[in-house]
């Protein structure tokens, strides 16, 4: 009967085998963690240059709507003074009448933020600060709307009507010149003025947050 060979086993090798698996395994954990990471880094860049952009419209938009608004709400300013003083002229009357009839409105710039929130992806914006900014900035458009309704509610249910009864707009003239002097329209012009000063008051509020906005997403893109 042949003798049994015994096989030596070359515990080196089989270490050094086992080794090389979990290197391998482990790089490829890398780098897959690797291109996961970078490819958010490359969506959460195309947001931020998204919002950017976006937020670059609104600016200048909200610059050109608080210009013509600030300018209106300082012909009101003078004419209900004029008003106190019971020092006013028809002209001028008829020139704050016509002014109330047009409207500026604001109109923000949302595609971004509505597509990041329908998917879900706002955590792809990393930093906490920046994305509690982001939030709360397009937040405050449901407080602008509202606002903006009340005060557009108050120009068709109280100032057309007033405007129609009262002032002959081809000719630019009142017809009643004695209604000036009553409490209606006295109440009417300062009225306009309170949701006037309201409406612009949100409108710098949203410009202020979106100039700091502008620059937390120039110095994150300029990284």
């Amino acid at each position: 009967m042949a003798p049994i060979m015994k096989t030596k086993i070359n515990w080196l090798n089989h270490f050094i085998e086992v080794v090389v698996v979990i290197i391998g395994i482990s790089i490829a954990f890398i780098l897959n963690n690797w291109r996961e990471n970078y490819s958010k880094k490359l969506v959460e860049l195309k947001y931020i240059e998204s919002f950017r952009e976006d937020i670059n419209i609104d600016f200048e938009n909200l610059e050109n709507v608080l210009e013509k608004d600030r300018q209106k709400k300082s012909h009101l300013e003078r004419y209900i003074a004029s008003l106190k003083m019971n020092d006013f002229n028809i002209d001028s009357t008829v020139s704050i009448l016509s002014e109330m009839l047009t409207n500026y409105n604001f109109n923000p710039q949302t595609n971004t933020y509505q597509a990041i929130i329908s998917s879900a992806h706002i955590n792809y914006v990393t930093n906490y600060e920046q994305k509690k900014l982001l939030i709360s900035y397009y937040k405050n458009f449901e407080e602008l709307e509202q606002g903006e309704t009340v005060y557009n509610m108050y120009v068709n249910n109280y100032v057309v009507p007033f405007v129609y009864d009262n002032l002959d707009l081809l000719e630019n003239k009142i017809i009643n010149q004695s209604v000036l002097r009553q409490k209606k329209h006295r109440n009417l012009i300062v009225g306009y003025y309170a949701l006037l000063m309201q409406k612009v008051a949100m409108y710098e509020d949203i410009l202020s947050t979106n100039v700091v906005l502008q620059e937390k997403l120039n110095q994150q893109i300029a990284k």
